[in-house]
């Protein structure tokens, strides 16, 4: 929705050229450039589309031969509207400001159509997208902008309408399909779980279900999944290496992990694997960090420890890759750790570096050393690092 409000200025002036000759009776040209009070121009105040006659004067059995008005509004104040002039009181106007896509004297408030908004269609799924023209709209000639504004909306077409999810506690994303778009994972602690092929009721427990979207199919929605009871996160992790991102819910006060991997031929989800990891454990994310094409399960813990460990199929644990510990510059003390940022933060093309950090926000940045297979940890910190940024 495109909306403009054109604030502008016009200006009206009194010149009416008569065939005659104010002061003899003979044929003789002469000019009227001033209004009944001697000015030339008169101020009017419009309230409730009524104002003040204004006039000037005129011989009997004058011949008018040319006329014109120059009108202008007062740069504040609200535009009287449409305007219009009826010289001789007949009621049929001899000028007037109103025709289509005119807008308000003094104020453009409309695209040249008479449309106060014009809609605007832009296809991003066109190889080339081409930036739409602005709705044309008219200012009168010689007028001067003093002030513009545009108000610009954005209205999607979802071709897949509307899902009813209820209340969403956590997202996370990835390719459990493997067809290279991004899948939605959404978590409800309070979703309506369907139990099968019975009458009965749907009943509330914690669960996920998956979004995908391909041009043939659009937008579908898988059906609600259970998962850890109290889980409060939702995960997405390719564990097994078969290019296929798996689920992780996550219980934090349980220390609990519940997986769900992704069956690469009926696209559903093998049997849910519960695993419960160390107490110690701050906070944890999964990323491929080694760039061995599995993701590992990063995680910060007490004592100012980093982990990396590794998901066996065969033995449904986690195995230590490596771990390493930070102190206090200059002391044997070890830091306290609150929080970690797992991402890609070099780039895509290379592996993921972990930040982990202190509740003041100072950070140390680590990474996987492929020469020695072990974590490398940066002698700098990084300041600023806040929790939840």
């Amino acid at each position: 929705m495109i909306r403009r409000h054109l604030p502008g200025y016009l200006v009206v002036f009194l010149l009416i050229a008569p065939a005659w000759s104010m002061m003899h009776a003979e044929a003789q040209g002469g000019n009227i450039n001033t209004f009944s009070n001697g000015s030339a121009e008169v101020t009017v105040t419009v309230s409730a589309g009524q104002h003040s006659t204004i006039g000037f004067e005129l011989e009997r059995n004058t011949t008018i031969s040319t006329a014109s008005f120059f009108i202008k509004p007062a740069s504040a104040g609200d535009s009287p509207g449409v305007l219009e002039l009826d010289a001789n009181q007949d009621g049929t106007p001899e000028w007037s400001f109103n025709n289509t896509g005119y807008g308000h004297f003094g104020q453009q408030t409309v695209f040249a159509s008479g449309n106060a908004t014009e809609l605007l269609g832009i296809n991003p799924n066109q190889g080339a997208v081409v930036t739409p023209d602005s709705p044309p709209f008219l200012l009168p000639s010689g007028a001067t902008i003093s002030s513009g504004i545009i108000d610009v909306g954005f209205s999607p077409t979802l071709t897949g309408g509307f899902f009813q999810t209820g209340y969403i506690h956590a997202v996370d994303k990835g390719d459990l399909n493997n067809d290279s778009n991004v899948d939605f994972v959404m978590l409800s602690r309070t979703a309506a779980v369907s139990p099968g092929n019975t009458t009965a009721p749907p009943s509330t427990a914690t669960a996920f279900k998956v979004a995908s979207f391909d041009a043939v199919s659009g937008l579908t929605m898988t059906p609600w999944q259970t998962t850890c009871t109290n889980a409060t996160r939702v995960m997405t992790a390719d564990l097994n290496g078969d290019n296929h991102d798996d689920v992780i819910g996550y219980a934090p006060e349980d220390d609990q992990l519940c997986i769900h991997f992704t069956n690469a031929t009926s696209g559903g989800f093998e049997p849910q694997v519960n695993v419960t990891h160390h107490s110690s454990i701050i906070d944890l994310d999964f990323d491929d960090f080694t760039g061995n094409g599995l993701d590992e399960m990063v995680s910060i813990r007490s004592g100012g420890q980093i982990h990396v460990d590794q998901f066996s199929n065969r033995t449904n644990t986690f195995t230590n890759r490596d771990s390493a510990t930070i102190y206090v510059s200059g002391s044997v003390n070890t830091i306290t750790l609150t929080h970690m940022y797992l991402a890609r933060f070099d780039g895509t093309l290379n592996n993921p570096t972990v930040l982990v950090a202190q509740a003041t926000g100072d950070a140390h940045q680590l990474w996987w050393r492929s020469s020695n297979n072990d974590i490398g940890i940066s002698p700098t910190t990084v300041p600023g690092v806040a929790q939840g940024a």
